[in-house]
């Protein structure tokens, strides 16, 4: 089934704390994402195995994800947080 990303984030919103709905820090993530998408830009997290941590990637449009700019965080979480620093700072 394909989701319309409102009714996910509803969800997501309503299932907050409960043992079957997404984590703190997924609703964090997913809120990060929002503001990349709303500013022009997608951001791709994944580990990173040179580091042993994790790296968010800011894409612009119609570039590959591997020409972005890498923010770098022990966790998911932390890169993107240094990557949201980024873009409250430049954008």
């Amino acid at each position: 089934p394909i989701w319309r990303w409102s009714d996910v984030r509803e969800w997501a919103e309503a299932a907050a704390g409960s043992p079957s709905g997404p984590s703190e820090d997924g609703l964090r993530l997913a809120g990060i994402r929002d503001r990349f998408r709303a500013a022009g830009f997608r951001l791709k997290i994944a580990p990173d195995p040179d580091s042993g941590g994790w790296s968010a990637v800011r894409v612009s449009p119609g570039r590959r994800s591997t020409l972005g700019d890498a923010f770098q965080g022990g966790t998911a979480l932390e890169a993107a947080e240094n990557a949201l620093e980024w873009l409250e700072t430049h954008h």
